[in-house]
């Protein structure tokens, strides 16, 4: 099938009717490639109502406008700003301060780059919107809100502070339309002048009022912020579950009960939040750093109950999620817990280590052993992990051999790294280098024996 399609003349993917192509755009995350065709894609893609159709389908109606703006120039103009509107892209008084103040702070068009009439534009519209004498404010909405929802305050005081300032909070919501800015990804993207990214702070400002106050749900999903639950799931849950196990905790803290935490996961349930295990695992390990009695049991058993699965499926994922390569592990308590209930743990582990394929093939270093990737002089998990399992399941254990197996490869990784080419040693890499020969080190040392990574006769 893919060949047949491939073979097709170009004029095929050409002649597609307009209205095809521009849903096709629709669905693609960079279309810009596409521009390149021929003259209509690249008239089609360029066309302010796709590019205005496109942000509204990639972000929402409530962030279209701001990435249209961290876009920038020349993919922001007029008339896609129109089109915008016209498609009833939220626009609040907080997204007008913040582009003031840019503009203010920055005079230079080479750092400010947006065109003067697209600013004049929102200015405009926010002046019909919200009243001209409403949008100079001392303070900007999101840093009312703050304050309004008790911010600097406990717990205890912030609740009374947000029944207080109910009505006020009310009217920044329904009437100034605020809504916080997006997360910034954990890829590097371009600042939206003064208006960045959310850090995290405006998020957990609007998480903690609206886990006080569920009601809030509601008002930003009267003004078309129907994604409000899940914009901030992740906040809400972790907010509230440090509430239950603050970190660091008080020497007045009492330890919940099981039933105190399946309430509070109902609850968050039924206002419309959404707990992952990988969420889960993140807020234990979390808690873990600060409070020293075993959490663990208690909160794997909440999430249990919780979810209505079976234990030995929620261990078997927990476990999954705790030996993927993507996740650092500095402590190994969770891990003991998991490996301690499963009987036994060994064959489990090592099917995991296939799975994520944590030893690299040997076959490379066989065919081009001078050019191998930077990724495979590192490990793929921390000291803590390495040490833990040597000793939780012993030296003569088919998971220490297989562990044995990838720090070899990884220390042969390193010495072809550094006889073949003069490597740009940064702080970072050399610390990761030095974790991995220490642990293979310390393997070699306990007697771990070597099982052979490569053919000693024939291909």
């Amino acid at each position: 099938m893919d060949s047949h399609i491939a073979n097709l003349p170009a004029c095929h993917f050409d002649d597609l009717p307009n209205e095809l192509k521009t849903e096709i755009i629709l669905y693609l995350e960079n279309p810009s490639k596409l521009a390149k065709c021929s003259h209509n894609w690249y008239n089609i893609v360029n066309a302010p109502v796709t590019k205005s159709k496109w942000l509204i389908q990639r972000y929402g109606t409530t962030h279209a406008l701001f990435h249209g703006i961290r876009i920038g120039n020349p993919f922001i103009n007029l008339q896609v700003v129109n089109c915008l509107l016209a498609q009833h892209a939220h626009l609040s008084r907080y997204f007008i301060q913040r582009l003031m103040t840019g503009f203010e702070r920055f005079e230079s068009p080479r750092v400010v780059d947006l065109p003067q009439e697209v600013y004049t534009r929102f200015l405009q519209e926010g002046n019909e919107k919200f009243g001209r004498e409403n949008i100079p404010d001392p303070c900007d909405d999101m840093e009312a809100f703050y304050y309004l929802t008790g911010g600097p305050q406990p717990i205890s005081q912030a609740r009374q502070t947000i029944l207080d300032h109910l009505d006020e909070i009310k009217m920044l919501i329904e009437i100034y339309h605020l809504v916080p800015f997006p997360i910034k990804p954990k890829l590097p993207y371009e600042f939206f002048y003064e208006t960045r990214y959310d850090s995290g702070r405006q998020m957990q400002a609007v998480s903690r009022a609206i886990f006080l106050c569920p009601a809030l749900i509601g008002c930003w999903q009267r003004i078309g912020y129907e994604h409000i639950t899940d914009d901030t799931n992740e906040y809400v849950i972790q907010g509230a579950m440090l509430m239950l196990y603050p970190c660091p905790p008080p020497d007045s803290w009492v330890e919940p009960t099981l039933d105190q935490v399946v309430q509070t996961l109902v609850h968050l349930r039924q206002l419309g939040f959404r707990l992952s295990a990988v969420l889960f695992v993140d807020i234990i390990l979390y808690i873990e750093q600060y409070i020293i009695s075993p959490i663990g049991v208690t909160l794997l058993s909440a999430y249990t109950t919780f979810c209505g699965y079976a234990e030995e499926d929620v261990i078997n994922n927990f476990l999954e999620i705790l030996l993927s390569p993507s996740r650092e592990l500095r402590t190994v308590i969770l891990l003991d817990l998991i490996i301690s209930r499963i009987k036994p743990p060994h064959e489990k582990i090592v099917e995991l280590f296939e799975n994520y394929r944590i030893v690299n093939p040997i076959r490379i270093y066989l065919d081009n052993p001078h050019q191998l990737p930077m990724d495979w002089t590192f490990t793929k998990y921390t000291p803590a992990v390495y040490r833990y399992l040597l000793v939780k399941l012993g030296v003569d254990s088919i998971v220490a051999r297989y562990l044995m197996k990838e720090l070899s490869s990884v220390r042969v990784a390193i010495l072809l790294l550094f006889s073949s080419t003069k490597v740009a040693e940064t702080l970072s890499n050399a610390n990761r280098w030095n974790d991995a020969l220490n642990s293979f080190d310390e393997y070699y040392r306990m007697g771990v024996a070597f099982d052979p990574i490569v053919p000693l006769f024939g291909p």
